[in-house]
């Protein structure tokens, strides 16, 4: 049944509803639903797909009353266009956030956290604390931002075209460059840290053979990075916070 089927049978059930009213009901509802698949939050798979569902159609309801009506013989082009509006412009926000995730799981790295690694059940990734503690506060800056005011800004944007997905579609390369970028920001002092320390365990063990220096390389290195995290924590947070800013300016682009 195509989208223009289902709105006509959905009138038909509803007398008193507008098809074109519906017919932009479900444009904005499947930008929306992409959005929750690919944005920032929304996008993360350890959320049931039960509260995505009902954002979904609360941010279609709302995005709906702000575009007005369509031509439902037209929903059948504008609805994949929608849909790919949806996933590139969730995406592009959602790779800021990834890279504060990865420099998470280049601190763990660093700090000799690999044995605390967890295989989290929801989404089949095996994640560092430190992993999962800066992609909550990534997410709760991302939402303090302003986040989840710009996904329904988004929502509300003027109906899309070919050209405006392929534009944000070209962005896409640039922002997944960011990650590595952002990673190496967020984790550089632990980067810096490891290595000193490896220096100078290399160079303990070289000038005392008979010294068993490595038994000492793991309490050295966790008393280090913990040193470390503390001394840094208001750039980290610095960090998290800019990218969080940089995400919601991203989909701010679309906004009416």
């Amino acid at each position: 049944m195509t989208a223009a089927m289902f709105a006509s049978a959905a009138t038909a059930a509803t007398p008193g509803l507008d098809p074109a009213t519906l017919a932009g009901f479900l444009a904005v509802l499947a930008r929306t639903a992409a959005l929750t698949v690919s944005a920032p939050v929304l996008g993360d798979r350890a959320l049931p797909l039960t509260i995505r569902a009902v954002v979904a159609l609360a941010l279609a309801a709302a995005g709906a009353a702000v575009r007005g009506p369509i031509d439902p013989a037209t929903l059948p082009a504008v609805v994949p266009v929608e849909v790919m509006l949806g996933l590139v412009a969730g995406l592009g926000a959602r790779l800021l956030v990834l890279g504060v995730e990865a420099g998470g799981q280049v601190i763990g790295l660093q700090g000799s956290l690999g044995l605390a690694g967890q295989i989290d059940p929801g989404t089949g990734d095996d994640a560092l604390p430190t992993r999962r503690l800066l992609g909550a506060l990534v997410a709760l800056a991302f939402l303090g931002a302003g986040g989840l005011e710009a996904l329904a800004r988004v929502a509300a944007a003027p109906g899309a075209d070919v050209r405006s997905v392929g534009l944000l579609a070209i962005e896409l390369p640039l922002r997944a460059g960011e990650v590595l970028v952002l990673a190496a920001r967020v984790a550089a002092p632990m980067i810096i840290a490891g290595t000193v320390v490896s220096l100078a365990v290399a160079l303990g063990s070289r000038g005392a053979p008979a010294v068993n220096v490595f038994s000492v390389d793991l309490p050295l290195r966790a008393a280090i990075s913990i040193a470390v995290l503390l001394a840094c924590a208001p750039a980290t947070v610095g960090e998290i916070a800019r990218a969080a800013r940089r995400a919601v300016a991203s989909l701010e682009v679309l906004a009416p």
